[in-house]
């Protein structure tokens, strides 16, 4: 399924740049070492394409990983090695991968910037997907806020992040083909 996907992304979509980012924790270590096959064998200088996955955990948010190099290990939530964001920060320094909160204001899934912000890893948030506008709330003036699984929950905006101190760029995510 992925190479299919890799091919779409490149030939169909005309994208320069692809992450099959599946949820961790439902990956088996052999489609795994598939993925990252394919990651690599669809890897050219005009189509980058990243080693990646969703750390998902409800409570503490969601979080899409990305290694810059041909391998990192895979971080399952329900792995107890992993399931605290502070390893998860841990783990990802110590591969230089990119760590990026996405659907931040989202009720059940959305992140608690007071819980921490790692600047090393999470240099980037997802301030708009499919989802919808992670920036600010309806009440504050979003026109496309979070409206998908119960909707958005105050305090999970990015600029409540920014309000903190939190110095992050933006992306803004397709989520799926």
């Amino acid at each position: 399924m992925s190479r299919g996907l890799y091919s779409f992304a490149k030939n169909e979509s005309f994208l320069d740049i692809f992450a099959l980012s599946d949820h961790a924790e439902s990956q088996t270590d052999r489609q795994r070492d598939y993925f990252v096959e394919a990651t690599n064998d669809y890897y050219q200088p005009s189509f980058v394409t990243f080693i990646g996955f969703e750390w998902t955990n409800h409570g503490l948010g969601h979080r899409n990983i990305f290694y810059p190099r041909d391998y990192g290990p895979i971080l399952r939530p329900d792995d107890p090695a992993y399931d605290r964001l502070e390893k998860i920060w841990e783990a990802t320094e110590e591969h230089k991968a990119l760590v990026i909160p996405h659907h931040s204001a989202n009720v059940v899934m959305g992140v608690d910037w007071h819980l921490g912000h790692d600047p090393k890893v999470e240099r980037l948030v997802e301030i708009y997907s499919i989802w919808g506008n992670s920036e600010r709330s309806a009440r504050q003036g979003n026109p496309i806020p979070i409206r998908v699984l119960r909707a958005e929950r105050e305090g999970r905006h990015v600029i409540d992040g920014l309000a903190i101190g939190y110095q992050m760029g933006f992306i803004g995510g397709g989520r799926h083909l």
